[in-house]
């Protein structure tokens, strides 16, 4: 990943809208960088975490 690519939280990867969104966006938006979160990766009901995780990656995008 380049340092200046913007970042782009896709949560819910395993699911069926999340899936093809990390797929269409490897092809038709290579500008950024996708980053799949699935529960495994991070529990978005743990605040903590997610405002750790969020102050590390500085997404751009939230896609939810």
């Amino acid at each position: 990943m380049k340092e200046e690519q913007p970042r782009v939280w896709v949560t819910g990867p395993g699911g069926l809208i999340g899936h093809h969104l990390v797929l269409a966006a490897a092809r038709f938006a290579p500008q950024f960088h996708v980053i799949p979160l699935a529960h495994g990766d991070l529990d978005l009901t743990d605040f903590a975490a997610v405002g750790k995780k969020f102050r590390a990656d500085r997404p751009r995008w939230v896609v939810h």
